[in-house]
C-alpha cells in the first residue's frame, strides 16, 4: 500500500492516498510541521509513487531546490520557471522547495504565477516549519497539509520493528 515507510501521519496518508486512487493530485502542497518531522521523507515517498520510481534521485522529473546560503532566492526560482516548461519524460514533473519558507519576498512572487497558472503536468511541494513567514498569495495556492508529531508508541512499534530491544524504545 502506499506510505508503509511512514511511521503516523494518518491524515497526511489518508488524504494522499485518497487523491492518488481518485487520480486528483493537486498541483501545489504545502508540507507543514516542525523539523524532523518526515516532511521530507513523505515528500520522497509521494514522489516515487507518482514517478512510479524507486530511485527518485535519478529521475530528470524529480527536482529539489535547497536555500542557497541562508535563503531560497529569486534566481533558484527563475531556475525552476525555466524548467518547468520542459515536459516530463513520464506523468508528473514534481519540484521539493525544501525550507520554503526561506525564500525571500521576491522569489516568493516570482513562484506565484506558476503556482495560479501550473503546467498540468507540474507539482510543486513547499515543505515549511512556519508557514506563516509566506505570503498569503503563496498559501492560499496550495492544499496544507499539517505535520504533526509521531506519538510515542507509533515510534516505539517502529523502533522495536527496526530490531531496537523494547526496553530502550
Amino acid at each position: 500500500m502506499y506510505f508503509d515507510n511512514i511511521i503516523g501521519q494518518e491524515f497526511a496518508k489518508k488524504y494522499l492516498t485518497n487523491s492518488i486512487k481518485k487520480n486528483k493530485i493537486n498541483h501545489a502542497y504545502m508540507f507543514e510541521g516542525i523539523d524532523g518531522i518526515g516532511k521530507g521523507k513523505f515528500s520522497e515517498e509521494l514522489s516515487k509513487i507518482l514517478l512510479d520510481t524507486e530511485n527518485i534521485n535519478s529521475s530528470p522529473d524529480y527536482i529539489n531546490i535547497y536555500p542557497d546560503g541562508n535563503s531560497i532566492k529569486i534566481s533558484q526560482i527563475r531556475k525552476l520557471l525555466i524548467d518547468i516548461i520542459i515536459k516530463p519524460h513520464k506523468q508528473y514533473k514534481i519540484y521539493i522547495i525544501n525550507q520554503a519558507d526561506s525564500m525571500t519576498i521576491e522569489a516568493q512572487n516570482a513562484l506565484l504565477k506558476t503556482l495560479e497558472e501550473p503546467p498540468e503536468y507540474a507539482i510543486i511541494i513547499l515543505i515549511t516549519n512556519n508557514k506563516e513567514s509566506l505570503l498569503d498569495t503563496i498559501k492560499s495556492r496550495c492544499e496544507i497539509i499539517k505535520f504533526l508529531p509521531i506519538s510515542i508508541s507509533n515510534l516505539s512499534k517502529y523502533l522495536i520493528n527496526k530490531g531496537i530491544d523494547a526496553n530502550r524504545a
